[in-house]
């Protein structure tokens, strides 16, 4: 984890956003953000692509889109006009609110029906950003943490379907399974207790690593599907089409996203009054104003995916720790970072290594979320 000390590169003051990094350090910093925040981002998109078995275009399709408009929406975040945009250093990712509703929406209308829902219920986001001042006096760091915790909890469900693809698994087959799941947690408690401090938010990282590998010389991981893949290209089609119905079921599935929209919402805020809490830890007021206008860049961000086939993003708090712990803050690190993700949404070589992870790994990943 690299440390910028403040009698080095970082100015007098708490915030960082103004600092001028060299070039080689400035990509080591973002790069930092980036292999945390790109699990955040589509590791609830390989679970949905995994346990519906989408084709490897759909798949494709649904990665770039989502990991595209997380990049755009981080751009949005760090601008600040008039009362668009946070204008902070904050990372945005997929939206676990989501996952539980969007599993109905691919059961009674697959993607496309996914991608509508996301795109009809964004505009509720718009009216709670509009309504925030009535929502102060609920609006706390403590309540945006304890919707996070709940919004992760309910990975628990698609985390275990992922890891049991084949139900009643024993013999060899459920011995490897366990041995792979013990290497990622040996290597994850590692990581978080024994190590120092400064690699503590590298555990994710190094227990997908090590379990990867472990599951390589077992023999678990297939890789030939990306022999035939382009290292940059494109979907064949952005926009999937509109088949929502106005039926009951379909009635029920939208009221079900908006109420994921507004549990989004106050999860983000929370994570909000957390980065402030990073950039200036003697403050107790917090910045609503700058939160609205946050909202209403996360409100459009999600109206964009939603309209060319994506999942909707919100804020990953994985990367406020890193930035607390590195020492900076900049708005220079958040748009290097997410030109890096728009490199990696264009690669369909990124996307297939992705989809070629192995199911125990990617249960106790999604876990570790």
């Amino acid at each position: 984890m690299i440390r910028i000390k403040s009698n080095t590169l970082e100015p007098t003051e708490n915030d960082t956003n103004n600092a001028s990094f060299p070039l080689p350090l400035l990509l080591l910093l973002s790069f930092q953000h980036v292999v945390i925040l790109f699990c955040g981002i589509i590791i609830v998109s390989v679970m949905l692509i995994k346990i519906y078995h989408f084709p490897a275009a759909e798949g494709f399709r649904v990665l770039f889109i989502t990991t595209l408009f997380a990049a755009l929406g981080t751009a949005f975040q760090v601008v600040r006009f008039k009362r668009f945009g946070l204008g902070r250093h904050i990372f945005m990712g997929t939206s676990g609110p989501f996952l539980a509703c969007a599993h109905m929406a691919i059961v009674f209308g697959g993607p496309a029906l996914l991608s509508n829902l996301v795109f009809m219920s964004a505009p509720f986001q718009f009216l709670f950003s509009y309504c925030l001042r009535f929502f102060r006096h609920i609006l706390t760091p403590t309540v945006g943490g304890v919707i996070t915790m709940l919004a992760v909890s309910g990975l628990l469900k698609d985390s275990i379907l992922t890891w049991c693809e084949k139900p009643h698994i024993t013999g060899q087959a459920a011995f490897i399974d366990i041995a792979i799941g013990a290497v990622i947690i040996a290597g994850m408690v590692f990581s978080e207790w024994i190590l120092e401090k400064k690699f503590r938010h590298w555990s994710l990282v190094l227990g997908l690593l090590l379990g990867s590998f472990l599951a390589l010389v077992l023999g678990q991981v297939d890789l030939s599907p990306m022999d035939s893949i382009k290292f940059f290209s494109m979907p064949d089609k952005l926009w999937v089409g509109f088949v929502f119905k106005f039926d009951l079921h379909h009635w029920m599935l939208y009221l079900s996203f908006i109420m994921a929209v507004f549990v989004s919402s106050i999860k983000y805020s929370g994570d909000v009054m957390a980065l402030q809490k990073v950039e200036d830890p003697q403050t107790r007021k917090v910045d609503y104003d700058g939160l609205q206008g946050g909202l209403y860049a996360n409100a459009l961000t999600a109206t964009l995916s939603g309209l060319a086939g994506g999942l909707p993003s919100t804020s990953h708090a994985p990367n406020i720790p890193v930035m607390e712990m590195t020492g900076v803050v900049s708005k220079r690190v958040a748009i290097t970072g997410s030109l890096m993700l728009v490199i990696l949404a264009f690669s369909p070589k990124a996307s297939m290594a992705l989809l070629c992870i192995p199911a125990p790994v990617l249960w106790l990943w999604g876990l570790s979320l």
